[in-house]
Parts: C-alpha cells; sequence; structure tokens
C-alpha cells in the first residue's frame, strides 16, 4: 500500500508527511539519549524493524524518483480518546482499584519515555503541511519521565495512593528523547504540554 501511495505521491508531485517514530533508534541501549536527525537509525523488534523498512523505501524514492516528503519521527503520543501508551492507562485502572503497581527496573537502569500530547503532534503534522520544509524532522520534548514517576503523578492527580514497586528485568532498556530543535527552527514548532 504505500508503494502505491508513493506513486501517487510522484506521478500528482504531492509532498507526503509521513509519520514515523522513536522506535526507528530503539535499538540504543542507554538510560538517556538524546536523539537528533544525524544519529543512525538502530531499530530493535518487528514493529520498529518495519518502521525503519518504511523509511528505506521512503528514501528510496526521494533519491531515484523525486519524491517530496517530510518525515515526522515522534516520540511516544499519548492523550484523551487513545489507551497508548498502554502502560499509562495500566496504572490509572490499578490507582482507581486501589491495586499494587508493578515497574520495570533493568540491567541499564529504569524505562524512561519523551511524551508527547496529541496536541502537540498535530501541530506539528500541521506546521509541516504548511511548509515547504522536506526531509526529516524528530518530534518530541526533548524530556524523559521515568515510569515510576509517571506512577507518582498519576497518584497526585487522582488523589489516591496505591504501592508502587519495581521488578528486575534482565535485559536493557532504551531511554530516548527526542531532539526537536531541528524542528524549531524548521517549522517553529515547539511542545506546549509538558507531562
Amino acid at each position: 500500500m504505500l508503494r502505491n501511495v508513493l506513486d501517487v505521491c510522484v506521478t500528482r508531485d504531492i509532498k507526503l508527511i509521513y509519520l514515523s517514530g522513536w522506535e526507528v533508534y530503539s535499538g540504543y541501549r542507554s538510560n538517556y539519549l538524546s536523539a537528533d536527525e544525524s544519529l543512525p537509525l538502530l531499530p530493535k523488534g518487528p514493529y520498529a524493524e518495519t518502521k525503519y523498512l518504511t523509511e528505506m523505501l521512503i528514501e528510496h524514492c526521494r533519491r531515484t524518483q523525486g519524491l517530496r516528503c517530510t518525515m515526522l519521527r515522534s516520540s511516544p503520543v499519548y492523550g484523551i480518546g487513545s489507551d497508548k501508551p498502554k502502560f499509562i492507562y495500566n496504572f490509572i485502572d490499578k490507582i482507581k482499584r486501589s491495586q499494587r503497581i508493578v515497574t520495570h527496573r533493568y540491567n541499564n537502569g529504569v524505562p524512561a519515555l519523551d511524551l508527547l500530547y496529541i496536541d502537540d503532534l498535530v501541530s506539528a503534522v500541521t506546521k509541516a503541511v504548511g511548509s515547504d520544509f522536506e526531509g526529516n524532522l524528530n518530534i518530541g520534548t526533548g524530556v524523559t519521565t521515568s515510569t515510576q514517576r509517571i506512577a507518582e503523578i498519576l497518584q497526585e492527580m487522582l488523589g489516591a495512593q496505591s504501592k508502587i514497586e519495581s521488578t528486575l528485568i534482565d535485559s536493557d532498556t532504551a531511554g530516548i528523547a527526542m531532539d526537536a530543535s531541528r524542528a524549531r527552527k524548521t517549522l517553529d514548532w515547539r511542545p506546549t504540554i509538558s507531562i
């Protein structure tokens, strides 16, 4: 299906706005990594590899067929009307039921995410549509928040207390913060809603 979309964009000279994600960097096993667009892609897992392969196909069409495209690599998105990232809504459910919350610890630290509110992503897409910019842009807040801290924030917001525990996962985690300085310069975009 993507190949068909790319063919139509090239044939009709339509600029493609493609939403990719932070997962293309997920193979980096660092407790904290600020990812700008110059960081080589290193996906880990089937979903990340699919995003990577999609980006490679788009890049191939840029080089060989003159595809015009703005690629937006978003950090994890949350907000009203969605149940993603799933752990947030699991935490809310457990707090409402006064059940214990179990977070993870990995060999290289606790997981932390650069969470982007949906309205800020919509703003970035809108600015990309109205811009002449073509290329890749990372979209995120640049700030990571641990899952432990998110559980604590949710408890404060809901006015309830659940026991927060952690369990060790014998693996490493990737703490990726999306460096959106290029999006600030080229689109005059910045996130407005913090976690």
